[in-house]
């Protein structure tokens, strides 16, 4: 597995924004699933290290069921999940990038069971000439996939769920942009800007974007912004006025406020320092929790909602086995890869406190080195079949 690491390295650098996890379970799509048998099931999805993909039953309190694997790509550092609207009926659809061959793969979710098949037309190239695809996000029906040619490139989402490349991209960014966010304007209405974490850039820059109807990117004013030199910029996570980027190499977290340009500023106090290695973000009720790659912890903080500055909280620092890579939050759990024990660790998040407990059974056993974590939610049914 030598060869392998460069590759599962870059995946623990990165981080999927939470608006990438979950899939909205509003009444509103209840018409369209009248074929759903799986009323608001929720599955866990993972990329591995070995070429699988797994899916856990989410069973709330109690945890994870067992996995399912599927054949996959290795080291996939990109998932996503979409529901494009337009087409006859609810459908849910999951991509994973793969770098080695510069594709994405698409796979339909069963609405009966949630098993995953492959779409038709899969895998969809990049149309890059060199790099390939790192994190993924989906707008609307748009996927973004960063690549590792400094470049974000984008797709139009089909029904079907089949990918074509959108006109005009891809859009340039800055050197090695593995986690991509869009960020909904919190001061401007209708207005979505969208930022690239340029993890190979020697400033630390994030590169900033408007986003028009149409997806296209368009470079703000100011872009790119400086956080620290050679900080190694990775997760990052949106909330109201304010940008928040782990910065693994600076062990810290970069709070910035979003003007109604789209331009960054840091705010008084940032860099915020954290454990070692800080890699990834996740944000519930108040508080931002970051995973620390290198100590296997991690850290707990509140959010003040006004001036977006963080504060540790009392016992602040959680251990997570061995756990590195991307952290999720879901429904009041907190989810973390450890692909050193070939498992998933998870936390109960007290929504008053913060505070986080290891679940019973945690850390729950995959079979293989999860790398990249997603949610697929079914809308609820009433009356369910």
């Amino acid at each position: 597995m030598d060869t392998s690491r460069p590759l599962i390295r870059l995946g623990l650098c990165s981080a999927l924004a939470l608006a990438l996890a979950m899939i909205g379970c509003g009444s509103t799509q209840n018409q369209n699933c009248l074929n759903c048998t799986l009323s608001a099931a929720q599955f866990l999805v993972a990329t591995t290290t070995s070429g699988q993909i797994l899916r856990f039953p989410i069973k709330g309190a109690v945890g994870l069921g067992a996995p399912i694997s599927i054949p996959g790509p290795a080291n996939s550092i990109g998932l996503a999940v979409g529901t494009p609207s337009g087409g006859s009926s609810f459908q849910i659809f999951v991509y994973v990038s793969d770098q080695q061959n510069n594709v994405i793969d698409g796979f339909l979710v069963s609405r009966t069971d949630g098993s995953l098949s492959a779409l038709a037309g899969s895998p969809f190239p990049m149309g890059t000439a060199s790099g390939g695809p790192a994190s993924l996000t989906v707008f609307g029906n748009i996927l973004y996939a960063a690549s590792t040619d400094n470049s974000i490139v984008a797709f139009n989402i089909a029904p079907s769920g089949s990918l074509t490349i959108l006109s005009g991209s891809p859009f340039a960014a800055g050197a090695m942009p593995l986690q991509i966010l869009s960020f909904p304007s919190a001061s401007v209405p209708n207005t979505t800007f969208f930022f690239a974490a340029d993890f190979a850039d020697a400033s630390g820059s994030i590169s900033g974007y408007s986003l028009s109807q149409s997806g296209v990117l368009s470079p703000v004013s100011g872009s790119p912004f400086p956080t620290l030199s050679g900080s190694g910029p990775a997760g990052m996570l949106g909330a109201g006025n304010f940008l928040d980027v782990a910065l693994e190499h600076d062990n810290a977290i970069a709070v910035f406020s979003v003007s109604s340009t789209g331009g960054l500023s840091q705010i008084p106090g940032s860099p915020f320092p954290a454990g070692h290695g800080t890699s990834s973000l996740a944000a519930a009720s108040g508080f931002l929790y970051a995973l620390n790659s290198s100590d296997h912890t991690i850290s707990v903080f509140t959010i003040d909602p006004v001036a977006g500055s963080l504060a540790p909280v009392t016992a602040s620092t959680v251990t997570a086995g061995t756990a590195s890579g991307q952290l999720l939050y879901n429904n009041g759990m907190l989810y973390a890869p450890d692909p050193a024990a070939n498992a998933i660790q998870v936390f109960s998040a007290n929504p008053m406190t913060g505070a986080l407990t290891p679940l019973m059974g945690s850390p729950f056993v995959a079979g293989a080195a999860p790398v990249a974590l997603a949610v697929v939610s079914f809308p609820a049914v009433d009356p369910p079949k």
